[in-house]
């Protein structure tokens, strides 16, 4: 009889073991518990950056307007206090340009650049945050940082 009691009470109170797992639009994937609560399995950081190419940014601007883009390419040295500056695909400072606003790039960054690079910088990588530019249509880099800044 005892066997009969707990047999029904396990029945009675046992909760299904499976799972859903689900697949958010950011890429992350998060394990949906029966009981309500939920596990993120795996994770994209809110500080990723989109590697884009310049390119694809000039002629995608409405797709990546508001995202965290990291873009290559040759970058002016601004000059002290300069708030922004064009950004372009080539070293002799032709092809695709956007603009950059740099106020919110580490001096450390900056100052390296004015150390380290003639005019401008080859090759260098503008992490920020893409968005619309006033009054041109156009879009804007809202720089966080700037790397691979060699010589």
């Amino acid at each position: 009889m005892r066997f009969i009691w707990l047999l029904l009470l396990s029945v009675i109170f046992a909760q299904p073991s499976s799972a859903e797992m689900v697949t958010t639009t950011d890429g992350r994937q998060i394990n949906l518990k029966n009981d309500g609560t939920y596990d993120i399995v795996k994770s994209t950081p809110n500080g990723e950056y989109r590697m884009v190419d310049i390119v694809d940014l000039e002629l995608d601007e409405q797709v990546w307007f508001g995202k965290k883009v990291r873009v290559r390419g040759t970058l002016p040295v601004p000059d002290n206090g300069e708030k922004g500056v064009s950004f372009w695909q080539h070293r002799t400072m032709t092809g695709v340009m956007v603009w950059v606003n740099v106020e919110s790039v580490p001096k450390a960054q900056i100052r390296k650049m004015m150390k380290s690079c003639h005019v401008v910088c080859d090759d260098v990588y503008v992490s920020g945050f893409f968005t619309k530019y006033r009054g041109s249509g156009g879009g804007r880099i809202m720089a966080h940082s700037v790397t691979n800044i060699e010589h």
